[in-house]
């Protein structure tokens, strides 16, 4: 299986470089290299190890060690910016003739290049500056790798230490699952993956493509909407765009965090902004994977269980990804008809084919062959689950004894001033905001990251949106996010943008306690708890920021809001929550409890009965 074939390989391999000679091994903590950072842990002890967050301070301190020592140290990092971040470390290492040994674990061939999160093309990353870079297979049940890996290994400490001394880089690509006990169920593969079909490259799709479209749209029984990242911005008219395609088809719409749907004057009430939590309900993960066709618009899905729900409806629903041209976002791999124009464009030409030629009817119609209790049974859990997540936030603010971070951010969406701009941190920031915020009628948008969904350079980003938007910017980040980016604050004394700052601190990432580094004990808190014991409001008050409010219980934080985003200048308000491990608590209650809501529904045993494929 799967996740064993990546313990296997990771020990393989961490076991040929400590026969090699590597003694020392400097950690940055994430899920992909989960796998080698757990078989690094079970080394013996002559394997010094250093856990260090930062992954630009992580290569800096590994150049370091290896100036003393005169050895080869090990990098090893997750994919994403944080293989990125050890680029100055690699040049200098590189310039000077320092040995270094970067082990990037990666996403596996098959997600680049198609929108995948944290994905960026990692072989050659570091160019000429690398002494020897190799790409590694991926691990596989019937893949012997370890005759290999102890070549590998001699090969890559001799290059690193030899004549020229130097950088040298392996990167190491992982297929999920990628440990054993994964919770929860864990998609199964197909013998065979649907073919796609592409049309476009042009800005307007023809009028014969755009009939033949809305034909098969309408004839459709259990059609989705899914509006995912990027499906409109700041300026575009494509909310009440799609709005109208979704009540012409009689379909549910859903609306990912960063879409644009979820902030506007629009009809907030026929927009699905709970889908993440309704899937994580069995008896509606079941109802809804009775989809017969989805429309999707945007980039992929935040939600990890929207993105499932793609994967297991791909034999049974057509599903059809609208894009921008250029964009092949669909790391799923599940989209049949890939529609690459412009957005707007297409989504008006369809809601005037279907109000007009083709159906000759009113605009509120929905299509004919529609199943109406499809669309009101989205709409009706939608709706149950928000009242009861509302009750339930509502108590752990009244709870005046501690702050959850999720309680917090309905607050804080509702308190924006109508003219503001949003960016959401990465990691729990986006999760809970996804999970606790349905959304709110004041303009505005939100922004985030999630190209390469880093944590990394969140303050500047931050700051780079103040400069240009007229009215205030808030950032919402995590603690670990912000101590990412401290260069940056002095960025901030510098320009003086009207930057709000938020950071939820809980001591240190709680991300890592819902995945599955979790169930590995003693291992888990050496490689992924990052506690921190930083100062952030010091940080900031030593760096000239003059409004800095420090909150530890709900009474205090909506105290201070209303205030704190009335103010101007960059100003920080510092949201000291329950550790990481209460907060993951807490989280887990919460949901168990608003999902009980949606317990002995009637609509949806009748819902997933003759479910069409």
């Amino acid at each position: 299986m799967q996740p064993e074939a990546n313990v296997t390989a990771a020990r393989q391999l961490v076991t040929a470089l400590f026969a090699a000679g590597v003694r020392d091994a400097v950690i940055s903590p994430g899920s992909r290299s989960g796998p080698l950072a757990l078989a690094a842990d079970e080394l013996p002890p002559e394997l010094d190890r250093w856990v260090i967050t930062d992954e630009r301070s992580a290569g800096f301190f590994a150049l370091g060690r290896a100036r003393q020592s005169g050895r080869v140290p090990l990098l090893l990092c997750t994919s994403g910016t944080a293989a990125a971040n050890y680029l100055p470390a690699v040049v200098e290492a590189s310039n000077s003739g320092v040995p270094l040994l970067l082990l990037t674990a990666d996403r596996p061939p098959e997600a680049r290049a198609w929108g995948t999160p944290q994905t960026i093309v990692q072989p050659g990353l570091y160019g000429d500056h690398a002494r020897w870079s190799c790409e590694l297979p991926c691990p596989a049940a019937d893949l012997d790798l370890e005759a290999y890996f102890q070549r590998l290994a001699a090969r890559v400490v001799s290059t690193a230490t030899g004549p020229r001394p130097g950088p040298v880089h392996l990167n190491f690509p992982f297929r999920e699952p990628l440990l054993p006990t994964i919770p929860g169920q864990v998609a199964t593969g197909r013998d065979r993956a649907p073919g796609v079909s592409v049309i476009g490259g042009v800005s307007r799709l023809e009028p014969s493509v755009i009939t033949e479209l809305a034909c098969e749209l309408q004839g459709k029984r259990r059609g989705l909407i899914i509006a995912g990242p990027s499906a409109c911005d700041s300026t575009s008219p494509v909310p009440e765009t799609m709005l109208n395609l979704a009540r012409l088809l009689g379909w549910p719409l859903v609306a990912d965090p960063l879409s644009g749907l979820r902030r506007g004057p629009h009809k907030q009430d026929d927009i699905i902004a709970h889908a993440d939590l309704l899937l994580d309900h069995p008896d509606f993960a079941r109802f809804a994977r009775g989809a017969d066709c989805i429309l999707r618009v945007g980039d992929h899905p935040v939600s990890r269980r929207l993105q499932a729900l793609l994967v297991d409806t791909r034999d049974g629903a057509r599903q059809l990804l609208l894009a921008r041209q250029g964009h092949w976002n669909d790391a799923s791999h599940s989209a049949s008809l890939l529609l690459q124009a412009d957005p707007v464009a297409t989504l008006r030409s369809l809601c005037d084919e279907l109000r007009g030629p083709l159906t000759g009817k009113a605009a509120a119609t929905p299509g004919d062959k529609a199943d109406p209790s499809w669309r009101q049974t989205w709409l009706d859990a939608d709706a149950r689950l928000g009242s009861s997540l509302a009750d339930s936030l509502a108590d752990s603010l009244a709870d005046d004894e501690k702050l959850f971070a999720g309680a917090l951010l309905p607050t804080l969406t509702d308190s924006l001033p109508t003219d503001a701009a949003l960016l959401l941190g990465n990691s729990m920031v986006l999760r809970h905001f996804d999970a606790f915020v349905a959304g709110g009628a004041a303009p505005g948008f939100t922004f985030a990251n999630r190209g390469a969904s880093g944590i990394d350079g969140l303050l500047a980003t931050a700051a780079g949106i103040a400069a240009g938007h007229n009215g205030t910017t808030v950032l919402l980040l995590g603690d670990l996010s912000f101590l990412h980016d401290l260069g940056s604050l002095h960025l901030l004394r510098q320009e003086q943008p009207d930057l709000a700052i938020v950071v939820l601190d809980n001591g240190g990432g709680s991300i890592f306690s819902f995945l599955p580094e979790a169930a590995y004990g003693e291992s888990f808190t050496r490689c992924f708890t990052t506690p921190h014991k930083a100062d952030i409001a010091a940080a900031a008050i030593g760096t000239g920021m003059e409004q800095v409010i420090a909150v530890s219980r709900p009474s205090a934080y909506l105290g201070a809001l209303p205030g704190f985003l009335a103010g101007t200048g960059p100003r920080l308000l510092l949201c000291l929550t329950g550790s990481a491990e209460s907060e993951h608590n807490e989280f887990k209650s919460i949901i168990a409890e608003v999902l009980s809501s949606l317990d002995n529904s009637a609509s949806l045993d009748s819902g997933s009965q003759g479910e069409p494929r």
